[in-house]
């Protein structure tokens, strides 16, 4: 077979994928790419895609170049070789260069640098089609062209098989319809809106009349004001003119009245001056009699004054007579007092007293020496005492946190297992509900004798059991479970062991592997109760498993080879489990790295313990021996606290004696100041009675003379009050007068102010019927919307108001009942009459549009007649075709099948043209779509269908190369072996086919036109330049002959050994 115009030659790539190099040479026909998974197969189509101007998205790996690059190299480099049928010409050479960092690639066509462009121009001459599922069927791809829908399905198969032009027509036609479509529906949108707003201008015609009759109303009411405003205006210039002359009437009146009150007015004013003159005279009279009366006052309480200064003077001399009689008795009774303690202070022996008090003060003295010894030395004491007191209260704290870890270890598990603690708290409250003992989590009843131990223990156990809380009984447990788990609604573990009869042993003694470095198992390092420690023998073997140090790590494939029987074992920070290949018989050992302990590391050291239950022991027999000493000295400390105290209290009462004798001294002396000071303050009686009787005369002449200046004070007094009597009398008779003339001047003002008032009110009228009149020809103005002159109408309105009534009462009736007849008309709103007649608008518009688009509408129909017909009779026809092949393939698989060419009911909607595939696997079911979304047929079946249907394209379609990557998975071994012999079968034809699968079956047919690459990439395999398979066949047969010969050997000496031992027991 010859190679085919577009056919792949050569594919070479670099740095692609996992390739460091891969480079194959295809041949025309059936090309079999055979490997195991992962070993690159799907790279050759990678690259192949690729190459050709591919995306990379539909390789379903990544959606970038770069992506491809093999790992720890910059760039990667795709060559790709298609065949050149023209007579003379060199094959197409396609090469692509992508790289780690640049944005863009390189491309070369035939050595030449070009760009992705050029490329695919290019394939699209040779049909290569690398995005449709019809010809390049990537891995994981079968179930994309499965879910295609029937409308995908039409476009990839017209595009596979019928080229450009049927696929660009159908585009058209698509386009077309699309366009159709939506110039129908904008013809149906803008008949809708038209017979909508018809509809609605028919619903308002009434109200849009009414209105229009409304408005003819309203004019005529408008016209009617008008004449009555004008005919105000009218009536408003009469009453003006009538209130100016009763103004003009009033102002002579006003006058006149003026002229006669004026004298009157005169003659009040001068009688009202005169009595102002006598009221002023009045006044300074009465200024005169109150100032001549204050002094009186004054002269008259000097005698009073003058009085009070006499009894003043005899009170103070009483006084002074009494001092002198109360001094003469306290002089008396100091002197007796003062012989009173003299001769008690003759009773004193001074001497005696102050030598028993010297000697009382030295017993003191002494005693309070040694009292601070004393105290002292118990201070002392005591401090040693309160050191010893601390470090015992420090060593049993430090006792107690090494043996007592439960509290710290609940502490930890309070974060993360709060529920486990909560439970234990509620076991240990009632452990009374069980019949037998309850075990704590393993992380609470597991004490580890040493701390470095405790990761190997933790370790080896899951957190689930050492959370988890252990019982004997299942009786137990039920309680346990609906108290905890049912009523609380904590979710925590339990578990129920059983008591072993027979102790757990290990294998061999500890000793037998302490060369290998190992001191101890796991079941040594422990303390726990006996229940747990068997479940963890009989659970987790921790009685076969040794733990050992840095020399064990050392040893580890000497442990492994000597010691068969130990099958898990730790060093210093690693597990080793050992198990045995049942296939090979090969020991395998695995090492997993032991973590820090989380939650044992709370392990009592039991000998820090002993060491610190020593240390107690002996600083508490020293704070018994100081107790001894500290009550000693407190006995001491007694005895001379007692000594001192009675020696204090003697010289205490002698104190008290010196003390009264001293005091008894200073009282006498004190007395006899206070004597001094009395005898001092003496006074002579009849001197001062002598000073008494001149101050009294004295006082006497003043009073004498006061009295006769306030003799002639009050005759003075009477003169002024005669004469203020007469100036009362004047100035009455002058306001009698002034008052007359008031009444009469006060009458003519209230005539006066009276005619004032009502030339202000004639006044006011003017003004009032001038701005009324000047009101009413503005409302006029305003009203007829233009500027006429006050006295006569405009021609228009002269004309507009004749028909009119004329006079005011008729124009108010014939206002009412045009009123009347308004109220009575329903409004209309003017937004109704202007979206009315917006509405007659559109609605022309709308004519206008609807008549414009029904005609672009035929027109269009009219051109797009022919390329239907052209269309569907080309696709009917192709479809015909496929089914007929189809058809003849289901049948070579004693199935049928069926490919259909769905029709949408509007014919314009040529997008929804598509294929349908029906098959059926069995003769009793009638044909069933080809859908995966319903489940109608398995994933082997689907790919089958497919499989065929992609056959059926490629009799059919022009395609220089297929390519398949795993299409026989999930084929059973019939339907695979007869897939595989229709395409050996169709390889036989012009085009080539890429099928890549990691397993064929047994004993297909080989064709002529196969081609059968095996993919086999490892560590040591060989190049492919360097393969030499004559000489590895040679080979080969050589040793098979060798092989040959042996078995001969072999039988023949069989044959011998059998003879003889067959003439041994003849002869026995």
């Amino acid at each position: 077979m010859q190679h085919t115009h577009g056919s792949v030659v050569r594919i070479r790539a670099e740095s692609f994928m996992c390739w460091d190099v891969l480079e194959i040479l295809p041949k025309p026909g059936l090309n079999v790419i055979l490997g195991p998974n992962g070993n690159g197969k799907s790279s050759i189509l990678c690259a192949l895609c690729l190459g050709l101007g591919g995306n990379p998205k539909i390789l379903m790996r990544s959606d970038k170049e770069r992506d491809f690059i093999k790992h720890g190299h910059e760039k990667a480099s795709i060559l790709i070789e298609l065949h050149n049928s023209t007579p003379g010409a060199k094959n197409f050479v396609i090469q692509r260069v992508i790289f780690q960092t640049a944005k863009s690639n390189v491309w070369y066509i035939d050595q030449k640098r070009s760009d992705k462009e050029a490329v695919g121009k290019l394939m699209k001459e040779l049909n290569v089609q690398v995005e449709n599922l019809c010809q390049f069927l990537p891995q994981h791809a079968m179930q994309d062209f499965a879910r295609m829908s029937s409308q995908e399905l039409l476009e990839n198969t017209q595009k596979a098989v019928s080229g450009v032009e049927l696929t660009r027509l159908h585009e058209r036609l698509k386009n077309t319809g699309n366009s159709l479509q939506l110039r129908e529906r904008d013809l149906s949108r803008l008949i809708s809106e038209r017979d909508q707003a018809t509809v609605a201008n028919r619903r308002i015609e009434t109200e849009v009349r009414q209105f229009r009759e409304f408005q003819r109303q309203k004019d005529v009411l408008q016209a009617l004001q008008r004449k009555r405003i004008w005919k105000e205006c009218e009536c408003a210039r009469e009453e003006l003119r009538m209130a100016k002359t009763q103004k003009e009437d009033t102002e002579a009146s006003f006058r006149a009245k003026k002229e006669a009150s004026d004298p009157l007015l005169r003659d009040a004013e001068q009688a009202n001056k005169r009595a102002h003159t006598a009221q002023e005279k009045n006044r300074e009279m009465v200024n005169v009699i109150r100032n001549m009366a204050t002094e009186a006052n004054n002269k008259i309480r000097g005698v009073q004054e003058g009085a009070r200064k006499i009894e003043d003077l005899e009170r103070q001399f009483t006084e002074k007579r009494q001092e002198v009689l109360k001094r003469e008795s306290q002089m008396k009774e100091v002197r007796r007092v003062i012989d009173a303690m003299k001769r008690q202070l003759q009773q004193f022996d001074g001497d005696a007293l102050k030598a028993s008090l010297d000697e009382h003060t030295r017993r003191h003295n002494q005693c309070t020496d040694q009292l601070e010894i004393l105290e002292e030395e118990l201070r002392a004491l005591t401090r040693q005492s309160q050191a010893l007191q601390q470090r015992d209260t420090a060593m049993t704290k430090e006792l107690s946190a090494l043996e007592d870890v439960n509290h710290q270890k609940l502490e930890r598990m309070r974060q993360r297992f709060s529920q486990v603690v909560s439970t234990v708290l509620w076991l240990r409250e009632n452990m009374h509900l069980f019949r037998h003992p309850v075990f704590e989590p393993m992380i609470l009843t597991l004490t580890v004798r040493h701390p470095a131990w405790s990761k190997f223990v933790e370790f080896l156990l899951p957190e689930r059991d050492l959370t988890a809380f252990l019982l004997e009984d299942y009786d137990d447990l039920t309680t346990f479970n609906e108290h905890v788990r049912r009523q609380k609604g904590w979710r925590v573990n339990a578990l129920v062991i059983s008591k072993s009869k027979q102790p757990f042993r290990a294998p061999k003694q500890i000793d037998a592997y302490r060369h290998l470095g190992f001191q101890h198992y796991i079941s040594e390092l422990v303390d726990a109760p006996e229940t747990v420690l068997n479940y963890l023998c009989h659970q987790y073997k921790v009685h076969q498993i040794p733990v050992g140090d840095e020399r064990s790590k050392e040893l580890v494939e000497r442990i492994v080879e000597t010691c068969p029987e130990m099958r898990r074992f730790f060093t210093a920070s690693d597990l080793y489990s050992i198990s045995k290949s049942r296939y090979s018989g090969r020991t395998v050992s695995r090492c997993k790295q032991v973590p820090p302990a989380k939650w044992l590391t709370g392990a009592a050291n039991r000998d820090a313990v002993r060491d610190k239950q020593d240390q107690l022991q002996k600083v508490r027999a020293e704070m018994d021996q100081l107790k001894e000493r500290v009550g000693l000295k407190q006995k001491q400390l007694r005895d001379v606290q007692r000594l001192r105290e009675e020696s204090a209290a003697q010289r205490k009462a002698l104190a008290e004696k010196r003390s009264s004798h001293s005091k008894l001294q200073s009282d006498i002396d004190m007395e006899e100041r206070k004597l001094s000071h009395l005898e001092s303050m003496d006074v002579d009686l009849d001197a001062e009675k002598r000073a008494l009787a001149q101050a009294i005369a004295k006082v006497n002449d003043g009073r004498v003379a006061a009295v006769a200046a306030l003799t002639d004070t009050f005759q003075k007094l009477d003169g002024v009050c005669l004469r203020k009597m007469q100036a009362e009398m004047g100035m009455d008779l002058w306001k009698k007068l002034a008052h007359d003339g008031e009444v009469r001047a006060a009458a003519f003002r209230e005539e006066m102010n009276k005619l004032k008032n009502e030339l202000q009110l004639k006044e006011q009228l003017v003004q009032q019927a001038k701005q009324r009149l000047d009101q009413l020809l503005a409302d006029f103005r305003a009203e007829v919307g233009s500027h006429c002159p006050g006295d006569r109408l405009p021609p228009s309105l002269d004309k507009e108001f004749r028909p009119l009534p004329d006079t005011l009462l008729e124009l108010e009736q014939e206002i009412c009942r045009v009123q009347a007849r308004l109220d009575c008309t329903q409004s209309t709103s003017t937004k109704v009459v202007e979206e009315y007649e917006g509405r007659q608008k559109e609605i022309a518009r709308l004519e206008s549009s609807v008549s414009q688009l029904e005609d672009e509408l035929s027109n269009q129909r009219g051109s797009v007649a022919a390329e239907s017909a052209q269309w569907l009779s080309s696709i009917k026809a192709l479809i015909d075709e496929v089914n007929l092949r189809f058809q003849r393939l289901f049948r070579a698989l004693s199935c049928s099948g069926e490919v259909r060419l769905f029709c949408p009911d509007n014919a314009d909607e040529y997008d929804q043209y598509g294929i349908k595939i029906l098959v059926s696997y069995r003769s009793s079911e009638p044909l069933k779509e080809l859908d995966p979304t319903r489940s109608l047929q398995s994933g082997g079946e689907q790919s089958v269908a497919i499989m065929l249907f992609m056959m059926a394209l490629q009799e059919i379609a022009e395609c220089p190369f297929r390519c398949m990557d795993e299409t026989n998975q999930g084929m059973d071994p019939e339907n695979e072996r007869r897939i595989f012999q229709l395409i050996a079968d169709a390889s036989h034809r012009d085009t080539q086919y890429f099928w890549l699968t990691p397993k064929l079956l047994d004993n297909l047919k080989f064709g002529c036109s196969m081609n059968v690459m095996v993919i086999c990439r490892g560590f040591g395999t060989i190049a492919s330049s360097d393969w030499q398979p004559q000489r590895t066949l040679r080979q080969r047969m050589r040793r098979c002959r060798v092989r040959a010969r042996e078995d001969d050997a072999d039988e023949a000496d069989e044959e011998q050994a059998q003879t003889s031992r067959a003439a041994k027991r003849g002869k026995v």
